[in-house]
């Protein structure tokens, strides 16, 4: 008798989380039409329902994470891009998003954190090594923005690495090198 309960409360347990996941997926699919169609409140509800069914859909994640970019909710959307970083971690290219949205809502440490936690993974995300120029910036520890640009400059000679070269070294008083780098 104990035998077949607990069969059928295992039973009961994966149609249950079945049924949770699909719908997530559901309200995933029917807060990408509110997207479409232009009602983003909407689909910012749909999505949210969508992750306190499924807390691992990361699609729902990452559409909410736009929506909230597009109604200028950078807080949120921040938010869910880190948790979007944490739920793939392996993925640096997810946390190196992650900290240029803390840099939108002035969290340079939050950022830093995160693009060194990108960094880790792959040292030539030049998402990565932006962040964490801009955060250690912020943050006034021009050691580490030095490095850090000195590493994008090395990594990739364009424009935008320059350019950051080029605002760390007038940082640093280095004001030839800031030159040479902003005409670059």
């Amino acid at each position: 008798m104990k035998l077949h309960r607990s069969i059928l409360l295992l039973l009961l347990l994966g149609a249950v989380t079945s049924l949770l996941a699909q719908g997530g997926k559901s309200f995933l699919k029917e807060g990408d039409n509110f997207r479409k169609e232009g009602q983003l409140e909407q689909a910012l509800e749909k999505y949210g329902l969508a992750i306190s069914v499924d807390p691992k859909l990361v699609k729902a994640y990452q559409a909410r994470a736009e929506v909230n970019e597009l109604l200028g909710n950078k807080q949120a959307a921040a938010q869910d891009r880190m948790r979007i970083a944490q739920l793939v971690p392996e993925d640096g290219d997810l946390g190196a998003a992650a900290a240029m949205a803390y840099l939108e809502v002035d969290s340079p440490a939050v950022a830093r954190r995160l693009a060194e936690d990108a960094l880790k993974k792959n040292g030539k995300n030049m998402q990565a090594l932006q962040a964490r120029i801009r955060a250690c910036l912020k943050l006034g520890d021009l050691d580490c923005a030095g490095s850090s640009a000195d590493a994008a400059v090395d990594l990739t000679g364009t424009t935008d690495t320059y350019y950051l070269h080029g605002i760390v070294r007038a940082a640093l008083r280095d004001y030839s090198t800031a030159e040479t780098d902003r005409t670059a």
